[in-house]
């Protein structure tokens, strides 16, 4: 049954705006990235790769009430926000990738999250949109990506389980346009 705005209580209001602002929004940008990715287009990867990890994060930032005008667009300082509030340790701390072959692997596998984190911010940034500082690829990025993703749809879940949702939002988490189902469903 669909709840009116009316109907919502504040906590249901605003999950659904934040999912109409942010969630769904990095869906696109991540399903961009990674076509971009398997493209060859790897400016336009980085774009899209980081507009998708800086919505993930202020989402998950706002629903824990946490104000995020003053982070800007600053994937490290969102992350770090988002590492203090991470108290039962969802998050991972250090890349482990799947067994793979691809070049430069050994460059990312045992780093820390956040040395990832600062590569997104500074070949994904406003001010590389033009190229001005170019555009490095070093290894499988396309798989800590994902596994970032991951991690942070997996702590949204655990704020919004706290929350009361309605049951229009639940069916939509459960069946959005990117079939997230494995992600979201318990």
């Amino acid at each position: 049954m669909k709840l009116s705005p009316v109907e919502m209580s504040l906590d249901q209001r605003k999950a659904d705006l934040i999912w109409h602002v942010f969630i769904d929004p990095a869906d696109g940008n991540y399903l961009t990235a990674r076509w971009a990715y398997e493209n060859g287009l790897f400016h336009q990867f980085y774009w899209d790769a980081a507009q998708c990890l800086e919505k993930l994060m202020k989402a998950a930032l706002l629903l824990n009430n946490i104000d995020v005008k003053e982070h800007d667009h600053d994937l490290t300082v969102l992350f770090g926000a988002l590492s203090a509030i991470d108290h039962t340790g969802l998050l991972p701390r250090i890349i482990k990738l799947p067994d793979t072959t691809a070049q430069g692997r050994e460059t990312w596998e045992g780093q820390p999250y956040s040395l990832f984190i600062e590569d997104m911010d500074r070949f994904g940034s406003a001010d590389n949109r033009y190229g001005n500082i170019g555009t490095f690829v070093n290894g499988p990025v396309i798989h800590i990506l994902d596994e970032v993703c991951f991690y942070l749809r997996i702590f949204l879940r655990k704020i919004t389980s706290l929350m009361t949702i309605s049951t229009e939002l639940i069916v939509k988490i459960r069946t959005g346009p990117t079939k997230s189902l494995v992600l979201w469903t318990g």
